[in-house]
């Protein structure tokens, strides 16, 4: 049993892009989520995940492709006190949660449920320790959308390491979708 969510990863000039618009941004004491973290979960299962029983659930997704697009970098939650700097969707809000209502309804046999609060697809680019207010760096960012908009062609398997540092995270399955 192991550490594990369902999640989709922008593509690498989609990243690119992101890191352009972030790397100059003073956040002050916030701890960056490297690179290689950056994702959009679809569903945290948890600590006690079966990757190989999650895995074989997933195979088969019903979900075509969708296309997304990330919007520029703000707070997750109120602007004032948040902990979470993030990116959102711009497009493709309701084509992921058609994405995520699929992976819920196959994991659930298994003792996965959807967490209790609303889904809020992001991209985490930072965590402060304590609320902060957040202004300054979302004014900074700038209004524009992120990256350009691209297809999403599979949900990926993450098997979350944590050790001293952050975590690694360990790609345990790809799920295509249709065109």
């Amino acid at each position: 049993m192991t550490r594990a969510f369902v999640a989709i990863r922008p593509p690498e000039p989609v990243l690119d892009a992101v890191d352009t618009r972030t790397r100059a941004l003073d956040l002050g004491s916030a701890r960056r989520a490297p690179r290689e973290q950056w994702h959009i979960t679809v569903q945290f299962l948890g600590d006690d995940a079966d990757v190989d029983a999650v895995a074989a659930v997933l195979a088969g997704l019903r979900t075509p492709q969708g296309v997304v697009r990330l919007s520029p970098p703000g707070p997750l939650g109120n602007p004032k006190r948040s902990t979470v700097f993030a990116m959102f969707l711009v497009a493709g809000g309701v084509w992921l949660r058609m994405l995520a209502d699929e992976v819920a309804e196959r994991v659930r046999p298994l003792g996965h449920e959807p967490e209790d609060r609303p889904f809020v697809p992001h991209l985490t680019i930072a965590r402060y320790r304590r609320a902060t207010n957040m202004k300054a760096p979302v004014a900074a960012a700038g209004p524009e959308p992120v990256g350009e908009p691209w297809t999403v062609t599979e949900a990926l398997l993450y098997e979350s390491r944590r050790g001293r540092g952050p975590a690694e995270h360990v790609v345990r399955g790809r799920f295509p979708l249709h065109p």
